[in-house]
Parts: structure tokens; C-alpha cells; sequence
């Protein structure tokens, strides 16, 4: 036979029939995944003698280019970013921007993506009559990403669990806007919360977190977080 190794990244991870997992673990030499949630997983499906077989190897993270910089916060700028897919659930970001705009609320969200649902979100939003406060933007290059995080007063990330039981792992834009200072909300998905401690072990900002997800509890996380940044 020929040794091999495997990584697994979310879609692996979460879609992938754990029988079929558990003997590509037992055959491989080691197993590679980037976040505490997938190693617990992995091993979880591993037989006793296999479990030491998982490494966690996290991203990288280019701390010269994602660092905090002097640039003025715009302290009613709401931002997401990421593809335009259902795990990512922009969907409910816009329902949740309905009724922050029904409440008074002052603000502006800004959505940096490209995808499948980029149509559909702009029917929402016209149907809504959310045009002068939700911007559907298409994905810009990685050197101008700080700069957004910079000066949006939080990043959102209302992830979740599909169906079928695809979801995220550790998605980079939540690495990316607590290195630059920015606090993120977003669901206890996958390898998500454990950004949330990492970045406590360096006293950085940390992940805020809302446990269901619905456009209402949404909302109100936007307007308690918006208040602590």
C-alpha cells in the first residue's frame, strides 16, 4: 500500500459519512485539520489507537497586513464578508437589517462577496426597501480587506448548519477582523468559537456570539455589540 496523509476542511469534515472517515483515518499516516472543532471531531470518529493521528495545523495569518492601524472608525458601518452562499446566512443579515431599519436604528451594511445567492439577496433587499441601507459589493482584492475591517464597527458572520450538514470551519474573515481590532458576531458554527478563544488568550477582541439563529436575535446582537464597539 502507499503511505498517504489527508486534510480535512469543513465540507470534509461535516458532510462526509463519519464511517468513511474513520477508516481513511485508520489507513492514513496522519490527518490535518485547521481548528479545534475538526480535531475534536476527527478524533471523536477515530478508533483509540488513531486519535493521536490528528494534528491541528491553524491558517496562517499575515499580521503585517491585518494589524491595527490609526484609520477612523465609521461607527455606523455594519460589514460582512464572504461568499454569497446559504452556510454563510446573509440572508438573515438582511431580514435582521429590515428590522434594525423598522426600529430607527442609524446604520449601513456593507456586503463584500460574490456567489450563487448574489441575485436572490438583491431581490430581498429591494423588496425590503433596503437600498440606502444594505450595499451588495463584489469581492475586492486581499490588500483592501484591512482597510474595511478598519473601519466597520463590527464584522458579521451569521453562519449555519445546512441540511445536509455542510457548514464552516474557522472562515479567515473572522481571523482577519479581530487581528485588525474589529469585534465579530457570529453563530457558535463549527470551528468559529474557538477563534473567540484564541484571540482571549491574547487579549484581543474577542468572537460575540448569538445562539439561535433568527433575524430578531440577530438584530438585537447587531445593536449590543454596535453599542460596545
Amino acid at each position: 500500500d502507499i503511505p498517504y496523509s489527508f486534510a480535512a476542511h469543513a465540507k470534509d469534515l461535516y458532510t462526509t459519512p463519519s464511517g468513511r472517515l474513520a477508516r481513511r483515518l485508520r489507513k492514513a499516516r496522519f490527518a490535518v485539520t485547521c481548528h479545534r472543532h475538526g480535531e475534536q471531531t476527527l478524533r471523536g470518529l477515530a478508533a483509540p489507537e488513531d486519535a493521536d493521528k490528528v494534528l491541528r495545523v491553524p491558517h496562517g495569518l499575515d499580521t503585517k497586513i491585518f494589524r491595527p492601524a490609526p484609520l477612523p472608525k465609521e461607527p455606523d458601518l455594519v460589514l460582512a464578508v464572504g461568499r454569497l452562499t446559504p452556510k454563510k446566512g446573509f440572508d438573515t443579515l438582511v431580514q435582521a437589517c429590515g428590522l434594525l431599519r423598522d426600529q430607527g436604528r442609524r446604520f449601513r451594511c456593507v456586503i463584500l462577496g460574490e456567489g450563487r445567492l448574489g441575485q436572490q439577496l438583491a431581490r430581498t433587499i429591494e423588496q425590503l426597501d433596503l437600498g440606502h441601507y444594505v450595499r451588495l459589493h463584489d469581492f475586492v482584492p486581499h490588500q483592501e480587506l484591512p482597510d474595511w475591517y478598519r473601519r466597520a464597527c463590527m464584522l458579521v458572520l451569521p453562519a449555519r448548519v445546512l441540511s445536509e450538514g455542510n457548514r464552516d470551519g474557522i472562515p479567515n474573515v473572522v481571523l482577519e477582523s479581530l487581528a485588525t481590532g474589529t469585534p465579530v458576531a457570529s453563530t457558535p458554527v463549527g470551528g468559529i468559537p474557538a477563534a473567540g478563544q484564541d484571540f482571549r488568550d491574547t487579549n484581543e477582541p474577542l468572537v460575540q456570539r448569538f445562539a439561535k439563529l433568527t433575524e430578531t436575535r440577530l438584530a438585537r446582537s447587531l445593536q449590543r455589540v454596535s453599542a460596545a464597539a
